[in-house]
């Protein structure tokens, strides 16, 4: 359910590729460094999926 704009639980999480010496880079940034500690064990379920898909991601590179 998304929340309303201004609200600290909302988050943006940037993806980037940047060229490195064995490849390509994936560089993420944001996510839920602003949110109150309260929040934070809430959105751990947010994090650990998002590690899920980007291994995910990483397998299917390394196959291609």
């Amino acid at each position: 359910m998304p929340v309303p704009a201004g609200d600290p639980r909302q988050t943006d999480v940037e993806f980037a590729l940047e060229p490195a010496a064995s490849g390509t880079r994936l560089v993420t940034d944001g996510g839920f460094a602003q949110l109150p500690d309260k929040w934070l064990e809430g959105s751990q379920g947010n994090v650990e999926g998002r590690r899920s898909e980007l291994d995910e991601l990483m397998e299917y590179l390394d196959a291609v």
